[in-house]
């Protein structure tokens, strides 16, 4: 191997004597077939850029895990505020559809639901209404009836669950 370093006892030597013993070491290198450079690392610090490599590919790994992670959060937070206005809007149709049986006459009890379709089929509905009354107000007699709607999909307990509940309450 041909090494350029300088030994201790070179540093005595004249610049003549230095040539040719540095003559002397490209000549054996060659003889060798090989060489050393000036810059030759220790020992201790060979397989540094490996630790390098592996502690930067486990950051880059951990941050992509987070991300995935943090994406997939927020894409079920967005569905679930999505699918939360969906069963409001069906809660809402229960009730619309409650007062319109009590105002109507014909069922004012409420039995039954209506069949949601569109973007809100898929929810259960649920429609209640309960009489009060009648009471007099002066010379007017009415009953008050209190409607509850609620809509609901998916299974309880599960975190795609979704329900909403309304109440009205309705004088007729």
């Amino acid at each position: 191997m041909f090494d350029l370093t300088v030994a201790p006892d070179d540093c005595f030597l004249d610049a003549k004597a230095m040539a040719q013993r540095l003559a002397n070491r490209m000549k054996s290198a060659k003889r060798d077939g090989c060489c050393r450079c000036l810059l030759h690392r220790p020992d201790a610090e060979n397989g540094f850029a490996i630790v390098s490599a592996i502690f930067l590919l486990v950051v880059l790994a951990a941050l992509g895990g987070f991300m995935l992670t943090f994406s997939n959060a927020q894409h079920m937070s967005a569905t679930q505020d999505l699918q939360g206005a969906r069963a409001l809007q069906a809660a809402r149709a229960g009730i619309d559809w409650g007062a319109y049986q009590i105002l109507q006459g014909g069922n004012p009890g409420c039995t039954g639901a209506p069949v949601l379709g569109g973007t809100l089929a898929g929810f259960n509905l649920n429609v209640s209404c309960a009489a009060f009354g009648p009471y007099t107000e002066g010379t007017n007699t009415f009953s008050l009836y209190q409607i509850t709607s609620t809509a609901s999909m998916g299974t309880l307990g599960s975190t795609t669950y979704i329900e909403r509940q309304m109440q009205a309450t309705i004088a007729h």
